[in-house]
């Protein structure tokens, strides 16, 4: 993603078998990524859910990450405070 104009963070909650369970046992996840549309943002992370379920956020930590890396989808267990911000790749997630 070349372009920045009109770059927008947007995130939704998940679930990943990489993410560490929490004492309940869920995986659930906080996920974001910088694109320009809801649609966009769906398409790049391969998020298979609906569009109302995608929210554009105004987290001042997640605008900064996902605005760092374009077009990357960021993971975190849902529950983790701070963060514990983890980036998708094609082949590999890198804890940060």
């Amino acid at each position: 993603m070349s372009r920045s104009r009109g770059l927008r963070v947007y995130g939704t909650t998940s679930f990943r078998s990489a993410c560490p369970p929490a004492a309940n046992g869920s995986r659930q996840t906080r996920e974001i990524i910088a694109a320009h549309s809801k649609t966009e943002a769906k398409r790049l992370a391969g998020w298979r859910i609906g569009l109302s379920e995608i929210c554009e956020t105004n987290n001042d930590a997640e605008l900064d990450l996902a605005r760092a890396e374009p077009g990357m989808v960021f993971w975190s267990p849902l529950n983790a405070h701070p963060p514990a911000w983890r980036i998708v790749t094609k082949s590999v997630e890198v804890k940060l």
